[in-house]
């Protein structure tokens, strides 16, 4: 596929909006982490009860994926709002590529009544209809929903496709594998997408995976699949739009997996003391934000201004986000109920 310079640029920009708002989210939730360690004695875990003198704001714990900005755009440059996009739980870079307004989501992760659900999901419950996103908490179970969606598409005519991302430990499970099956029987318009971190949490890969390329788990149902370096953005845009002008042609499904690098925790407060001494470091220095900032600089596409005012603007945003939250109210005791299957 054709990777305009404006597509590139796109991409660019949406890598540093995630990166800005997720190095905010991680400020405001550091702060209220310490906070909590000086209100109950000690521990400094933001899964406390409520008392009348203190109340965390950030309803439960986060997991941020910084570092991890580039296959979320580069997918995310070929959708439209009508496609859907299902993620994990470390998914604000993928809500942020697919146009999700980051003022309700802070507020669901706030667990405010303007929230996304009306602040009774929380930061790993996202759902946005409006910009065809979602994610879960639980491991690899949009897998399945992205089909039907995908079926939905096919049935309908409609020339749009799903797409679904997962880890290298959620790509073990069974549901993945029952749909990457269907989706090649049925030919259905979906995009399987594994973002390889290495770790399963604390899990190596290596430790969890029969093979070591996950790409060629695409072999058995017949779909294509490929591997590639996130720090080769340009390539992750190419075949991301190769795998969705293939879906819109009712070719069938694709697998694509991006070697990526998880620069947190698996969770804020998570010490990573099982990396091997000097691996995060090297991570570090693989972060495709800079790599990809810095070509596109030496291209003449974008200058060294434009990043730092992509980058102010997206601070400003956030903070205009942050006060939304912070201002908005609680869900009412006797809404409870709304939005439940009865």
């Amino acid at each position: 596929m054709t990777t305009t310079a404006e597509r590139r640029i796109g991409v660019l920009r949406t890598m540093v909006r995630a990166r800005a708002f997720e190095e905010g989210l991680g400020e405001e939730f550091a702060k209220q982490r310490e906070h909590a360690k000086a209100a109950f004695g000690g521990r400094n875990s933001a899964f406390e009860d409520y008392n009348a003198e203190f109340h965390i704001p950030i309803q439960g714990n986060i997991e941020l994926a910084i570092g991890q900005e580039a296959t979320p755009a580069a997918m995310c440059a070929w959708l439209t709002p009508d496609d859907y996009a299902a993620g994990t739980h470390r998914s604000h870079a993928l809500a942020i590529a697919k146009g999700v307004p980051i003022d309700r989501m802070l507020a669901e992760i706030y667990g405010r009544a303007t929230g996304l659900a009306g602040g009774r999901g929380g930061d790993f419950m996202l759902n946005d209809p409006d910009s065809g996103f979602e994610n879960s908490a639980i491991m690899a179970q949009l897998t399945a929903v992205a089909l039907g969606h995908a079926f939905a598409h096919q049935r309908q005519r409609t020339g749009g496709v799903a797409t679904v991302f997962i880890g290298d430990g959620a790509s073990n499970q069974g549901v993945v594998h029952e749909s990457m099956n269907l989706a090649a029987l049925w030919k259905l318009p979906v995009v399987f997408v594994i973002e390889d971190n290495g770790y399963a949490i604390s899990t190596r890969r290596k430790s969890s995976s029969a093979v070591e390329d996950l790409s060629a788990r695409a072999l058995p149902y017949g779909m294509p699949g490929s591997t590639t370096e996130d720090r080769e953005v340009d390539r992750l845009i190419s075949t991301a739009g190769e795998a969705v002008a293939r879906a819109r042609r009712g070719d069938g499904p694709s697998l694509l997996v991006s070697r990526t690098h998880r620069l947190r925790g698996a969770f804020e407060g998570d010490s990573q003391a099982y990396r091997p001494d000097g691996e995060l470091e090297d991570e570090e220095a693989s972060d495709a934000l800079p790599a990809y900032g810095r070509l596109l600089v030496e291209e003449g596409l974008v200058d060294d201004s434009w990043i730092r005012d992509i980058r102010a603007g997206a601070e400003a945003d956030f903070a205009r986000a942050l006060d939304f939250a912070e201002s908005s109210p609680y869900p009412e005791p006797e809404t409870a109920r709304e939005g439940l299957f009865a």
